[in-house]
């Protein structure tokens, strides 16, 4: 199809050239429009020396051709009825040297990703499907049981026959998964399920009751049996038979229990309390750490008082209860909150000087880097007879005696010279 411009110029040159061989218009009964028609004599052939002389006159002239009414409508309407098809955006050299025969075609066609034809899957080959369902296999495979030995595991692992670089990769993976896993020990696991058996309760007095046979009771059973075994085996026991494993465990957890699950913090201080009277052994290993600071964390709960802290911490330094971060945290916390609340100055410095007591406690011993300066003087020891007066550099008399004695010397030394 040509559009409106190629058609201009298309009706131009047989104009052009009816006009010169001096044929008339041919006359249509119909009624008929002047229109006004652009000339372009540079498009008309070359071959004709009037249309020469033309184009060296005047290179776009005006002329008042009379056409049909009909003619361009017909045109026009043929245009309209023929249906226009899609574009698309798939390139053809052959159409681009067809429409476009000047221009050079492009280098680069258009990305596959515009083309309206979409792409093909591509299906897994029989090594990757292989690779793949084992690597689920050994995701969905349950540990094994803690009882297994190293024999056993190095009879699995001399099993996997890798047969290529997938395998190879799969097997290097269950080998350092075994090596990452941790073995839980005993005492954890009966110390996940005492809190279990702890989070069972639904009162105070239901965890009260069972805190006093599961815990205390078992402290007591366990002083009886090292007490008899201190007298068979004459005086000789190890110190993890003494006591539970997870005892202080169980104190500090049962203080805050008793504090944040059932909003307790007196029956949290009983607890703390109970375990220190209970026996020695008691008091040595169940008030812990994690123990003296439940303690003091209740204590501020219940009192707001920094003297009572400041107590309790040098209980804990006193007995050799060694603090941790968590209790440096707590100490900030409630230093926070005193510069919170107190408006008073003389109540603010009072706290602030309880405060700074208990940062020296909480500091570590200075231990020097280097020797003293002075340190020579401490290797002396006992001095002998006649050198009480060292390190002495006050002026003393001179005798008559040692006056003499020092002419003495002077004069022979003179003589000798």
């Amino acid at each position: 199809m040509f559009s409106r411009c190629h058609l201009a110029s298309r009706i131009s040159k047989s104009a052009s050239t009816s006009l010169l061989d001096g044929a008339p218009v041919k006359s249509i009964p119909r009624a008929t429009k002047k229109r006004t028609c652009s000339v372009n004599f540079n498009s008309a052939r070359r071959h004709s020396d009037v249309a020469t002389s033309y184009r060296a006159a005047s290179p776009t002239q005006n002329i008042d051709i009379e056409w049909p009414s009909d003619s361009w409508d017909d045109i026009f309407n043929e245009l309209d009825k023929v249906p226009l098809k899609p574009r698309t955006s798939s390139f053809s050299p052959r159409r681009h040297d067809s429409l476009y025969p000047s221009r050079p075609a492009p280098r680069h066609p258009s990305p596959h990703f515009l083309s309206p034809q979409p792409t093909q899957r591509q299906t897994l080959t029989k090594r990757e499907q292989d690779t793949l369902s084992e690597m689920v296999d050994w995701i969905l495979k349950p540990e094994p049981e803690p009882s297994t030995t190293n024999d056993t595991q190095a009879s699995e692992s001399s099993q996997v026959a890798p047969s290529s670089k997938a395998d190879d990769l799969v097997s290097r993976l269950r080998r350092f998964s075994r090596k990452a896993r941790m073995s839980i020990s005993p005492s954890t696991e009966l110390l996940d399920k005492k809190k279990e058996e702890m989070s069972l309760c639904t009162t105070d007095q239901e965890l009260l009751s069972w805190a006093a046979k599961e815990v205390f009771g078992q402290s007591a059973e366990l002083e009886e049996q090292a007490s008899m075994a201190i007298a068979t085996q004459s005086g000789h026991i190890e110190s993890s038979h003494l006591q539970s494993p997870i005892y202080p465990e169980m104190v500090a957890h049962l203080m805050q229990t008793f504090r944040v699950q059932f909003g307790d913090p007196n029956l949290a201080l009983y607890i703390f309390d109970h375990t220190k009277r209970l026996s020695t052994l008691s008091f040595v290993f169940g008030c812990s750490t994690n123990a003296y600071n439940e303690l003091l964390e209740t204590q501020w709960l219940l009192s707001r008082d920094l003297n009572i802290i400041y107590n309790s911490i040098e209980e804990m330094i006193i007995n050799g209860v060694v603090p941790n971060a968590r209790t440096r945290k707590l100490v900030d916390t409630f230093r926070r909150q005193v510069s919170e609340e107190i408006s008073s100055e003389t109540l603010l410095q009072k706290r602030m000087e309880c405060l700074l007591k208990i940062e020296h406690l909480l500091s570590p011993p200075k231990q020097p880097k280097g020797k003293a300066f002075d340190e020579w003087k401490s290797g002396l020891g006992h001095l002998e007879e006649g050198e009480e007066d060292f390190n002495d550099w006050t002026p003393k008399k001179i005798t008559r005696d040692q006056h003499s004695n020092r002419n003495k010397f002077r004069s022979r030394i003179l003589a000798h010279n």
